[in-house]
């Protein structure tokens, strides 16, 4: 009696120690990872991203494609024609003038004609008219001026003779000039001497 009992012990303690076995075995199971898990949730994949020398690369095309279309956007720039190179010289009137384009006598004569003209690489300008403080009496003044200068060197003035009025210039002969006041007297002035000449008016 005593064996068999024994016996039957040792075959519930087996069975006991099978299931617990098992069940270890389920639970360890349950735990475990899923290997039908998809591989993105074991190991995520990062999205490459370009590095800093790339980046500022990349900046840069856009940037120039960027200009290349806005210049492309303006309108064509007009071609100007060149300017001359050399300018066309306005022509200086020359003989017997009513309009002076240079008096520089300083409100010691004032003139009704004058006569201008380049002698000698100058320009030379005679001035006839009267003085401002005595209309009666007749005066002439002369000068020259350089191409190029603003100022004469010196200005020249002379009375008439005689009072007969503001003279007018009615012959240039250079260096003789031909002078007629208002009653019809006529003086004649030599620029080389700076004297009158006795002919052709009549004395006083």
């Amino acid at each position: 009696m005593a064996n068999h009992y024994t016996g039957a012990g040792s075959t519930t303690r087996s069975i006991a120690a099978a299931v617990l076995l098992v069940l270890a075995w389920i639970l360890s199971g349950c735990s475990s990872p899923d290997s039908a898990a998809p591989a993105s949730q074991a190991y995520p994949i990062e999205t490459p991203t370009l590095s800093s020398l790339d980046q500022t690369q990349q900046a840069i095309d856009e940037r120039m494609a960027q200009e290349l279309q806005t210049a492309a956007a303006r309108p064509t720039p007009e071609t100007l024609p060149p300017l001359p190179t050399d300018l066309p010289t306005i022509p200086h009137p020359t003989g017997i003038l009513t309009d002076c384009e240079r008096i520089y006598f300083r409100r010691t004569l004032i003139y009704k004609n004058c006569w201008q003209n380049q002698i000698d690489n100058d320009y030379f300008y005679f001035v006839a008219g009267y003085d401002p403080d005595n209309p009666d009496q007749g005066k002439i003044g002369f000068y020259t001026v350089t191409p190029g200068d603003y100022e004469p060197d010196e200005v020249f003035d002379f009375p008439t003779p005689t009072e007969h009025g503001a003279v007018t210039i009615i012959a240039a002969n250079p260096p003789r000039f031909t002078l007629e006041a208002a009653d019809g007297t006529q003086f004649v002035f030599n620029v080389e001497t700076r004297q009158w000449e006795e002919s052709p008016y009549p004395g006083p």
